[in-house]
């Protein structure tokens, strides 16, 4: 297993999910506060933008486990 690699995209997909995080509480913010219509299709791409980079994060894992 290539540990700087697995470091790599750990460090990418922590950084995608703090960004991701601020956007959804920006989201949320404007949706309850604000009362914007637009708010919930930034809030659930925040959430899913989270979720594909934990799932690439994994996927990359389990290849790179793979092919050793």
């Amino acid at each position: 297993m290539n540990l700087a690699l697995q470091r790599r995209r750990f460090f990418i997909a922590m950084t995608i999910t703090v960004v991701a995080s601020i956007v959804a509480m920006a989201a949320a913010v404007a949706m309850f506060g604000f009362h914007a219509a637009w708010a919930p299709w930034l809030f659930v791409g925040a959430i899913l933008a989270s979720f594909g980079a934990h799932a690439w994060l994994m996927i990359g894992l389990a290849r790179d486990r793979a092919a050793s």
